[in-house]
């Protein structure tokens, strides 16, 4: 199973744009969910949710929250 996770603030927020236009576009070819975490707390938790729930492959756009945040929730 995969999963994709759209970090809103990466780019000063310019990832959040580009992902809307473009997402609509791939709707169609995307079989997987897409989550648009609110708060750096959410990408955490949604992430170490998605892999207790077996989720063996995570896509990440705009993935510097990764980089600022502790690895457990």
């Amino acid at each position: 199973m995969k999963a994709i996770l759209v970090n809103p603030w990466a780019g000063g927020g310019r990832c959040q744009r580009v992902m809307a236009r473009l997402l609509p576009r791939l709707a169609g070819w995307l079989a997987a969910p897409v989550l648009v975490p609110q708060t750096p707390g959410e990408m955490r938790h949604q992430t170490c949710q998605l892999v207790q729930e077996g989720y063996q492959r995570l896509v990440v756009a705009g993935g510097d929250v990764f980089e600022k945040s502790p690895a457990s929730p």
